[in-house]
């Protein structure tokens, strides 16, 4: 009576197996960590603006310590406040809180600066986010 079971247990794990290694190493996803859309900000010249940015794990694994992170060469007199990491599970949606300073002397334009997740194995997508002082 338990050889039936036995045996079906192997064919299931057999048969499991592939599915499981494509799944593991993501190769079904295009992107695991998808910053969602970001509306264009507006800073004033010696001040700063804060706004929320989200970020959705399409990924099969649950990422620990995901950080956004932006461009080394931002624009002169703009900086970019770090945020806090935050673990993504998986099909849940982190929101940070971002802030842009402008310092007094930055030139008056629009800027387009990056976002993108330090998540493992990611692509790190982009998105840019249009900043106009």
């Amino acid at each position: 009576m338990a050889k039936p079971i036995v045996c079906a247990a192997l064919l299931l794990a057999v048969l499991a197996h592939p599915a499981v290694s494509i799944i593991e190493d993501g190769s079904i996803y295009e992107d695991y960590v998808d910053i969602g859309e970001v509306q264009p900000v507006e800073v004033y010249q010696g001040s700063s603006k804060t706004f929320s940015v989200s970020a959705t794990n399409h990924g099969n694994l649950c990422y620990g310590g995901v950080i956004l992170k932006y461009p080394r060469d931002l624009p002169e007199g703009i900086s970019i406040s770090p945020v806090e990491s935050q673990t993504i599970d998986i099909g849940e949606t982190a929101t940070y809180e971002i802030t842009i300073y402008a310092g007094e002397n930055t030139s008056p334009g629009t800027y387009s600066i990056g976002i993108a997740d330090n998540a493992a194995n990611d692509p790190n997508t982009w998105r840019d986010v249009e900043v106009s002082v």
